[in-house]
């Protein structure tokens, strides 16, 4: 079966949403992940993204899985949901228009750790950059943490008052 699922769209990029990517991949072929620029839901105060997913669990589909391709939909503008549906169903590479914009991605190449919500949010150039074979990502030849916090915030952040008091001149703050 195929199950439609509405959530906030927080998870497609942070670490919390890595074990709910795992998840899907797991045990759904993932059909569309699709997100509006407009708020849709009205009265909803996140943003928010639908998940089509369809049932392929256990080892036996596992390829199934690992071949299924992924259709990560930005609605721009109001769209008629049979053309929605036309897309989801019969897409075959990347699309754009002034209200959709489709990319398509192998279920088998998406990573937990990635933001899937760049395959949504990022510009084209984005695209054409990460597929370029001369390209490589930093986790991969090194390892990437995040540097020491302070917490001192109010040293490295002056307000209009000590710039003043320190006469610092307005080319350095």
């Amino acid at each position: 079966g195929r199950m439609g699922y509405i959530t906030s769209n927080t998870w497609l990029d942070v670490s919390f949403g890595e074990a709910l990517k795992q998840f899907f991949l797991d045990h759904f072929k993932i059909v569309a992940i699709i997100e509006h620029d407009a708020g849709v839901f009205e009265k909803a105060v996140v943003d928010t993204c639908v998940v089509i997913l369809e049932k392929a669990e256990g080892a036996a589909l596992k390829k199934e899985r690992e071949q299924n391709t992924v259709k990560f939909i930005r609605i721009k503008k109001p769209t008629d949901i049979r053309d929605l549906l036309k897309l989801i169903e019969e897409a075959t590479k990347d699309y754009e228009n002034e209200k959709i914009r489709l990319i398509l991605r192998k279920q088998s190449k998406l990573e937990v750790e990635e933001k899937w919500g760049n395959y949504l949010r990022a510009p084209k150039v984005y695209y054409e950059i990460i597929q370029s074979p001369i390209m490589t990502k930093l986790g991969k030849i090194t390892k990437v943490r995040r540097g020491y916090t302070t917490g001192a915030e109010e040293f490295f952040y002056l307000d209009a008052d000590k710039i003043r008091l320190w006469g610092i001149e307005k080319d350095y703050y």
